[in-house]
């Protein structure tokens, strides 16, 4: 009579895993990313979005340059050297995950319903692009108050950004004037550097969707104070 064998069960260590988000929506990104580490091979894709490598023998805590790009370019490329922990017998799963957030660029596209707009900042008109801004989407509301998005777009190496109120909760944005063709009030807030910021005028901003400027906006024209 034959004997039955069970198979032999190759024991796998995860190494690490890149955990890629969103920052306007905290969500994972991972169908629009190439990812790599050096000197392994390719990573392997789990349901939840992680990029995961497994371990080498001996197990030790190694430095790891991974790089990701966007294939749609709608965020700005990533590189880092990672630092891994040794696997050792009963190490936490979240200490081999290494969370990192992306960069969006100007050619983002935000989630529907998030009011936005993209543009993209020069120095003076035909100048070079501004990179490396803050710029933030900003609210009147009830009349005399004002609201800054948390969230600040960055613009990257052409000057690109998409701005994304992502945080408005139960802030409800002032009308225009009549005969508008806005639907709410808002402008700009950016910072290039040492403060103090500028901002831009009054936008014809529409809720719940992305605006975009037809013009550059120059970073020598903008105003000193934000719109009366």
């Amino acid at each position: 009579m034959a004997t039955a064998y069970a198979p032999d069960r190759l024991q796998r260590r995860v190494m690490f895993a890149m955990d890629f988000r969103d920052p306007v929506t905290g969500l994972p990104v991972n169908a629009d990313l190439e990812v790599a580490a050096e000197g392994l091979g390719p990573p392997v894709r789990a349901r939840s979005g992680l990029f995961a490598w497994f371990d080498l023998d001996p197990p030790a805590a190694r430095e790891i340059r991974v790089s990701a790009t966007s294939r749609s370019r709608s965020f700005a490329d990533f590189e880092e050297v990672i630092s891994t922990p040794e696997h050792v017998p009963g190490i936490p799963a979240s200490s081999l995950v290494m969370p990192r957030v992306l960069r969006p660029t100007g050619l983002y596209a935000p989630p529907e319903g998030m009011t936005a707009v993209a543009g993209w900042l020069v120095e003076e008109e035909s100048g070079p692009p501004v990179a490396g801004a803050e710029i933030s989407l900003a609210f009147r509301h009830a009349g005399n108050q004002d609201f800054v998005s948390a969230y600040k777009a960055v613009t990257d190496t052409a000057g690109g950004f998409v701005a994304v109120a992502n945080d408005l909760g139960d802030v409800k944005p002032d009308a225009p004037p009549p005969r508008s063709d806005a639907d709410l009030m808002g402008w700009l807030s950016i910072a290039n550097g040492a403060p103090p910021a500028r901002f831009t005028s009054f936008l014809p901003l529409r809720a719940g969707r992305l605006v975009r400027l037809a013009a550059p906006l120059r970073w020598k024209d903008l105003e000193t104070m934000s719109p009366p």
